[in-house]
């Protein structure tokens, strides 16, 4: 049986849509890198108006299985249209990805054809990373065991006004191309597609290394509003699988904690 481990990647500065960014926790099947272009486990992502902002890596700390992880949410991502930052495209982007997000018919079939990379390529837009003013803060533990990993996230907003956060878990498209539930096969997921929170846990598969992916659990401090999603894009520079989890901020709410388990494990029984 190959091991599943875990690094912090402090130094690891991404490939692919995640080049540049600082990622969460990374996993390796052996030696191979099974995260690829994903963000990794328990990645912070925050919407503050029109723009998403992603995190810089402050400090890391690894005791034994432990890992702990500050965030600074201080770069912003902007749509570029041949190669030129856009903020006006931007906002129109995020108008969209709210539609898109709360429309499964559209993620199911956009995805589905590749619209919306064609579309990219024909427009030429693209995306890029600037340094903006912070508007959060981010500590995360990672408790690693033998089947997965126990993340908490605890975010700090330096806004007044609303915002929505994202706790993403994304490995390798290439890793996992697969998808079952309740020990069947299912369709995986085309782009983000909301978690049924009733039905038997939805896994995402690799036949090849037989490893099955999934987060589960979560728990919010205090209650505020929460969605799970779970996704897979395969596409032109794109290659990332995973599961998120987004909050929502009202304006008199300026921290949040959020605990759950990524499992990620060779298949046990009915899963």
């Amino acid at each position: 049986m190959t091991a599943v481990t875990y690094a912090a990647g402090d130094r690891d500065r991404g490939q692919g849509m995640s080049a540049g960014l600082a990622r969460g926790l990374l996993a390796l099947h052996g030696a191979d890198d099974i995260t690829g272009e994903g963000l990794g486990l328990g990645a912070i992502a925050v919407r503050h108006g029109p723009f998403t902002y992603f995190g810089e890596l402050t400090q890391s700390r690894r005791a034994g299985r432990s890992v702990t992880k500050h965030f600074r949410i201080n770069r912003r991502l902007l749509w570029t249209v041949w190669g030129r930052p856009s903020p006006f495209v931007t906002k129109l982007g995020a108008r969209s990805t709210k539609v898109y997000m709360s429309t499964p018919l559209l993620q199911k079939t956009l995805m589905h054809v590749r619209v919306l990379a064609l579309v990219k390529r024909i427009l030429g837009l693209g995306t890029t990373i600037e340094a903006a003013p912070q508007v959060a803060a981010a500590r995360c533990d990672y408790q690693i065991g033998r089947r997965g990993v126990a993340v908490t996230c605890r975010l700090t907003t330096a806004k007044r006004t609303p915002v929505t956060c994202y706790v993403m878990n994304e490995l390798s498209a290439d890793t996992f191309q697969s998808a079952v539930q309740a020990g069947r096969k299912v369709r995986p997921p085309s782009g983000w597609e909301p978690l049924d929170q009733g039905g038997d846990a939805l896994w995402l598969a690799s036949d090849a290394r037989n490893l099955r992916f999934t987060v589960q659990g979560a728990r919010v401090t205090p209650a505020v509003p929460v969605r799970s999603f779970w996704g897979r894009e395969k596409a032109h520079r794109i290659s990332w699988a995973g599961f998120e989890i987004e909050l929502e901020l009202g304006n008199d709410l300026r921290a949040v904690t959020l605990s759950y388990e990524v499992a990620l494990r060779e298949p046990e029984g009915r899963s």
